[in-house]
């Protein structure tokens, strides 16, 4: 949890349905099953009460972004829809709007195995012995977790906040700070794959003495997904290759010596402030300019704060200070009294570039 909170929170609800499920089927006692149940939460609450004793900050976004924007889709979980060996025609998934936080294709082996269950089950609705040639042994733990990474699937699918159910998110607004609802859709992945791996298997046992296809297709199964591994891996690798980052940005002197020019020193100023503005975090208050990158170079290589930032859900107070900054003279510019220092500020801006904003103008 502590390397990041979606770890958290996809452990702990996968522990908790988990149990919920163990709970109805092998029915504890009570007592017992309330235990269970609460020591799964339990990380939760812990890591709550450290944020509640380490964050100073009060006023972050309850309402954060992108819940119904980077979820998963059932397309994009069994069907592949980019950066596998064989993807679907884009022109069939243009109008689905889906985001890349969404895309978790579980491979063809897995697709198959679903479509064959959700088939023999609904079959069995209307013939109650059909299949019973399929029947094989799965671990008991090993379907309870199916079930529970299922839940969790929907989940990731804004399940059931959808439609007129969006109400139930203001019952439990917690849930709105995991905003890519997408990423809970990877314990399905792991799981799918090693049930449909185990079921393949048995079925090929069980089918090895009859002919020696069942074995075939285990090969092709496993190249199947030895192939959309490979895929990904290449995408990533060849994405960070053809990346001709240079090495020597962040050690950039131009900086320095533009200070030595004016015949000052970095001692002489507490931090720096990149014109035209930009920020991001607080969801309400965002602005976007071209000095992003530079600016973060130049805080590198001078060694200053920077009080510009990119840093997701800022308090409101913080932000709104910030962009007092270039307000009107009607209003109070209460951050400069509560900077910890008196030293001057270091302002940088484009030399190609014109303010457009009159107050940023103002300021310098």
């Amino acid at each position: 949890g502590f390397i990041h909170l979606y770890h958290l929170m996809m452990a702990v609800m996968f522990w908790f349905l988990f149990e919920m499920i163990d709970g109805i089927n092998a029915k504890p006692g009570f007592r017992k099953f309330l235990f269970r149940i609460s020591f799964s939460l339990s990380p939760l609450l812990l890591f709550k009460l450290f944020m509640v004793q380490t964050d100073s900050i009060h006023d972050r976004p309850v309402n954060p972004f992108g819940i119904f924007v980077y979820h998963s889709w059932w397309t994009s979980v069994f069907l592949p829809v980019k950066n596998n060996f064989i993807n679907i025609p884009h022109h069939l998934i243009e109008n689905m709007n889906m985001d890349w936080e969404g895309f978790v294709f579980v491979g063809w082996p897995s697709t198959l195995v679903c479509v064959g269950i959700v088939f023999i089950f609904l079959i069995r609705l209307i013939r109650k012995n059909f299949g019973q040639s399929f029947q094989i042994e799965i671990n008991p733990s090993l379907k309870k977790s199916l079930l529970a990474a299922f839940i969790l699937l929907l989940f990731s699918m804004a399940y059931p906040f959808r439609g007129h159910m969006q109400f139930l998110l203001d019952w439990f607004p917690f849930i709105k700070q995991f905003r890519s609802l997408g990423r809970f859709a990877w314990p399905f992945y792991y799981i799918i794959t090693v049930f449909s791996a185990v079921t393949l298997f048995q079925l090929a046992k069980k089918f090895s003495v009859k002919t020696k296809l069942a074995w075939l297709l285990i090969a092709i199964a496993v190249l199947s997904w030895a192939l959309d591994a490979n895929r990904k891996t290449l995408t990533v690798s060849n994405s960070v290759r053809q990346n001709h980052f240079d090495k020597n940005i962040f050690q950039n002197s131009d900086y320095a010596l533009a200070l030595q020019t004016a015949h000052v020193s970095v001692n002489d100023f507490q931090c720096m402030l990149a014109l035209p503005y930009f920020t991001l975090g607080s969801e309400e208050i965002t602005a976007h300019t071209s000095i992003e990158t530079d600016a973060m170079c130049a805080a590198d290589a001078l060694h200053l704060p920077l009080m510009n930032f990119l840093f997701g859900r800022s308090g409101y107070q913080q932000s709104m200070q910030e962009f007092q900054l270039f307000s009107d003279s009607l209003f109070a510019k209460d951050l400069l009294t509560q900077l910890p220092s008196s030293k001057p500020i270091l302002i940088i801006k484009p030399t190609n570039d014109s303010i457009p904003n009159q107050y940023e103008n103002k300021l310098l």
